[in-house]
């Protein structure tokens, strides 16, 4: 019989000792964790990639059998060395700044770090003629002995990834989650038709809409000016729904899932579940706009091809259990996404449980998961609140997403002429000696009374006046001066038929602000 010491109150300084059964009470104390965490689900790789010179970074896969050193040059081997790194067999190896390089560029392959012992020498076309090395159909083919297939190169590579002026191709993305506290990525232009191509293809997630409720009434496709949108009736939207097209395709579609539609088979769309049928009527030649994140009905617009307006997220909600005795009937939810799951019964001394859950993100979203479950004696046991934080930063603007520039803010980098990474090749120059130590003055060099030019520290902003507000010209050349005199001469190419975009480098300098005409 266990017997429980103690001090009686009444009697100060006088222990007391209890050994009957009837009177003791074992207090069951609760101990519950939760723990959740995040992944952002990496984009798939683009199947509309389509290479367009300059290609400034290539990713290659080494398949020898030995680990090997390499030294990628920016065109001819003794030209502008990019580097040399090691690549063990399976092993990705990636090289970066060949924008501006000949068609041609050369890596040298060495057995040893101290480059002694030359294996041999890889050749790569990068003027996008080569037919074998241009695009996603491409992934993992044999690289390396050029487009005129020299039987004398190092023909050992399989292609993995591909930067160039436009896109880049990722041949294979890892999607095995690894789950962390905090997450973050940077997000993606609102997809339409006004910053891409004509869709082929338009995905529709089944949402319920604006609202959640799938009315008509809310549907936001009128908002960005598609006057000739129509919807009528309704659907239930907690239940699945029979989706037919223009050509007749049907899809089966449960809540929150999604569906792709060809372009040219969506002039209008019918929805019908055991609540009712939903019809809508609308363009999709872009001859009216077209823009994701717009609600119809029911759905709302998340891709234009394979231009998303928003991120996978997954959840992960682990639920331990450090209590002595068992805790039944837990049930984890989330202010966001409500309802997560139920864990029936979790043993006590640390037994745990995760379940997972997902999301759809297009702004930094803060989430609370909380879980409650039952004691042996009934009593409630809850876990402390454990929140998660995804941050979603904002896209750089660029030509490609924003239009032509009005506006270019700079910021002193290197200060170095040699000291580029952007994706205009031979069309960003800049000419001086030395380093630019800090900004003194800055002047036009060409068209200088069409812009004003506001300099603050070592950042300076080129705004068009002429009239204000409009989009530069092709070009603009300009002038840096430090306080020690040392003068660089700037050109940029800003007609936007070259690649321009905040994080750009040009000469030392940085794009630190892009200011776009839309």
């Amino acid at each position: 019989i266990a017997c429980v010491d103690g001090f009686r109150p009444a009697v100060e300084g006088t222990k007391v000792s209890d050994c009957d059964p009837s009177t003791v009470v074992i207090v069951e104390v609760c101990d519950l964790s939760l723990d959740k965490m995040c992944f952002v689900t990496p984009l798939p790789p683009s199947s509309n990639f389509a290479c367009d010179k300059p290609i400034d970074s290539l990713t290659m896969i080494w398949t020898g059998n030995n680990t090997v050193w390499v030294r990628a040059w920016k065109g001819s081997v003794g030209s502008t060395s990019l580097g040399v790194k090691s690549v063990g067999p399976d092993e990705e190896v990636t090289f970066t700044g060949f924008a501006g390089s000949p068609n041609d560029v050369f890596w040298e392959v060495f057995s040893d770090a101290g480059l002694t012992n030359k294996i041999g020498e890889s050749k790569f076309h990068l003027s996008c003629s080569d037919d074998d090395m241009d695009g996603p159909e491409d992934c993992g083919k044999l690289q390396g002995n050029g487009k005129d297939n020299d039987s004398s190169l190092l023909n050992d590579w399989l292609l993995e990834g591909i930067v160039d002026a436009q896109g880049t191709l990722d041949c294979t993305v890892d999607t095995t989650p690894v789950f962390a506290e905090a997450c973050e990525f940077t997000g993606e232009p609102l997809p339409s038709c006004e910053n891409g191509e004509k869709p082929d293809t338009l995905t529709w997630r089944y949402d319920g809409g604006t609202n959640g409720d799938g009315n008509c009434a809310d549907s936001t496709f009128p908002d960005i000016g598609h006057d000739d949108f129509e919807c009528a009736g309704s659907v239930d939207t907690s239940q699945s729904i029979t989706v037919e097209d223009d050509d007749g395709n049907i899809y089966v579609v449960n809540p929150g899932h999604e569906f792709t539609v060809n372009r040219d088979a969506i002039g209008s769309m019918s929805l019908s579940n055991g609540g009712g049928t939903q019809t809508m009527v609308f363009h999709a030649s872009c001859s009216q706009p077209l823009e994701a994140l717009a609600t119809a009905g029911a759905l709302t617009l998340v891709a234009l091809d394979d231009r998303r307006a928003d991120r996978e997220v997954q959840y992960a909600y682990t639920v331990t259990n450090n209590s002595t005795g068992a805790v039944s009937n837990i049930d984890v939810t989330d202010d966001k996404l409500g309802d997560i799951g139920s864990i029936a019964s979790l043993d006590g001394n640390g037994a745990s449980m995760t379940l997972y859950a997902q999301a759809f993100i297009t702004a930094t979203t803060t989430n609370t998961a909380m879980a409650i479950g039952d004691l042996v004696n009934a009593d409630d046991c809850v876990a402390p609140n454990d929140t998660v934080t995804v941050t979603v930063n904002e896209p750089p603007k660029s030509c490609e997403a924003n239009g032509k520039p009005t506006a270019l803010e700079f910021t002193l980098g290197s200060g170095l002429c040699s000291d580029m990474d952007n994706g205009q090749g031979d069309k960003a120059k800049c000419e001086g000696d030395g380093a630019l130590a800090d900004i003194s003055t800055v002047v036009m060099t060409k068209d200088e009374n069409k812009f004003d030019v506001s300099l603050s520290g070592d950042s300076f902003v080129i705004a068009y006046n002429n009239p204000p507000g409009d989009k530069m010209p092709s070009t603009i050349k300009f002038r840096v001066t430090d306080g020690n005199g040392v003068e660089h001469d700037y050109e940029v190419h800003t007609s936007c038929s070259q690649p321009l975009a905040e994080g750009d480098v040009i000469g030392g300098l940085e794009i630190t602000d892009f200011v776009p005409e839309f």
